[in-house]
């Protein structure tokens, strides 16, 4: 993983807080049966099961964290849709070919969540490949300039490292998730208070045209942005409000990620 942004260096030490609490987990449960076992038993016995106790359990929970994160993107696409057809959406695809080039990342897979509200998601996980899934509703009669700033959109953030992190944050098991302190707090106080604001600046950087931008955001304004299998912790993926506080978000979550659409437009009018 790369490292020249917050959000890849919050990465890997959510990776290594993880691992070491499960060593420090192992360390007090070994030492408390060896103790028992070496006042009942006796200390070469109670030394033994203890070093065993601490070498089992901590490469067991090891191999646990390591499969949870490479398995966090794989759990959050769950119920994401399906994967598109390599003809299918032609325009869709050419725009994210040419914004990957122009974000030096990789050209992400599509999938499309037959769904007819507005809205659109990318999530990776440890790897470079992320996948990027849109709804129908989004995909019908988008005109080339909007896919190309929608797909800025969503390359932004796997250029600035945001998307493997909230990935990461919405697939973990809940005590892997718990180990490396990626709880709804930490992921607000990371992504900051604009969120969304910030993500569509970043588009226009890399379009240099607002009005496309605006033109989506009105379109999606209009056709309605609610996901109904997107779930809380998936809230910071997706580009516009898919699942709010009513259905399980934070706050202070909800406050960065799912800002008013018509407060996004009126702030892009003024670039």
């Amino acid at each position: 993983m790369k490292s020249n942004s917050r959000f890849e260096v919050a990465t890997e030490a959510a990776l290594r807080r993880a691992l070491v609490s499960g060593v420090i987990a192992s360390v007090v449960l070994a030492g408390i049966i060896g103790l028992i076992l070496i006042f009942t038993v006796g200390v070469l016995l109670g030394l033994v099961v203890g070093v065993v106790l601490f070498v089992g359990a901590s490469a067991g929970w090891m191999l646990y964290v390591q499969s949870a994160f490479g398995d966090a993107a794989s759990s959050v696409l769950e119920g994401g849709g399906a994967a598109a057809g390599e003809d299918e959406y032609p325009s869709f695809r050419n725009a994210l070919e040419g914004v990957a080039i122009l974000t030096g990342v990789r050209v992400p897979a599509l999938r499309v969540l037959d769904h007819g509200s507005a809205n659109a998601m990318v999530a990776q996980g440890l790897e470079e490949d992320a996948t990027v899934v849109v709804t129908t509703g989004l995909l019908e009669n988008c005109r080339i300039v909007e896919a190309e700033v929608l797909a800025a959109e969503l390359l932004c953030r796997v250029r600035d490292g945001s998307a493997r992190y909230c990935t990461l944050a919405a697939g973990l098991p809940g005590p892997v998730r718990a180990a490396a302190g990626l709880d709804g707090g930490a992921v607000a106080a990371l992504i900051g208070d604009q969120r969304a604001v910030l993500g569509d600046a970043d588009a226009v950087s890399v379009t240099k045209y607002p009005p496309g931008l605006i033109a989506a955001l009105e379109r999606m304004a209009q056709q309605g942005t609610e996901v109904p299998t997107a779930v809380p912790d998936q809230a910071p993926l997706w580009i516009a409000p898919a699942v709010g506080v009513q259905r399980g978000v934070s706050e202070p979550v909800d406050r960065s990620v799912n800002q008013p659409l018509d407060y996004r437009i009126a702030v892009l009018r003024e670039l």
